[in-house]
């Protein structure tokens, strides 16, 4: 097996840790295969994501209903020739389709402020920007998958760059190691992580699972 997570692997026996190849090697595998699926799925928008949306799309739908509404008859007419519809003389009433569009347009409108609203509510709530679904799933698959195959507590933990090769401010922990490696190694071509992002993400996430595990006690 081409081993590609080196800077991990290397970390591991500068600790001392006596870890079984194979299981070093089913842990790459994991990692390879959790990342490319979590990354490659389609990212939900964000709620701040949908709300820009739903306001692009009651913008555009009041603009068609108003440019409906200036073509009257003489524009349905254009609209049903284009779409070869089997239509009578007397259907070509514009009518309908402005109320369609104008009320699609409120109604896009009406979504884009609650959507605003549930954005604001969960910035205050988490106190920033939330993070991609997919993303931190793959945090915790990661997490689950380490801690099994190796035996070894997942901890985090941030340098203050006294050690060579460490950055001040990156995780520094086993667990951090992996992760950052990982992602960088096997992320689908395009896709590019800064490192503050990832131990955001796992500070996030261990800390939602250290509360969990507080509570079942």
């Amino acid at each position: 097996m081409d081993h590609r997570l080196k800077r991990f692997r290397k970390l591991l026996r500068e600790k001392g840790a006596t870890i079984s190849p194979l299981a070093l090697d089913a842990l790459e595998e994991s990692a390879e295969f959790s990342v490319r699926y979590y990354l490659g799925k389609p990212k939900r928008l964000g709620k701040s994501e949908v709300a820009r949306e739903l306001k692009a799309m009651a913008k555009g739908l009041k603009r068609a209903s108003e440019a409906a509404e200036l073509l009257g008859e003489q524009g349905m007419v254009h609209l049903f020739a284009a779409s070869l519809a089997d239509a009578e003389a007397d259907n070509f009433d514009s009518g309908p389709h402005v109320a369609y569009l104008s009320q699609m347009a409120r109604s896009a409108e009406r979504a884009a402020g609650t959507a605003v609203e549930h954005s604001k509510l969960a910035l205050a709530n988490k106190g920033g920007r939330p993070a991609n679904q997919n993303f931190l799933s793959l945090i915790v698959i990661l997490w689950v998958e380490f801690e099994k195959l190796l035996g070894i507590r997942a901890e985090h933990a941030i340098s203050k760059g006294e050690k060579e090769g460490e950055k001040e401010g990156r995780g520094a922990s086993l667990f951090d190691v992996f992760v950052h490696e990982a992602i960088n190694e096997f992320a689908p071509s395009g896709f590019r992580f800064k490192p503050r992002l990832i131990d955001d993400s796992i500070q996030r996430v261990m800390s939602k699972r250290v509360k969990s595990r507080r509570k079942k006690r």
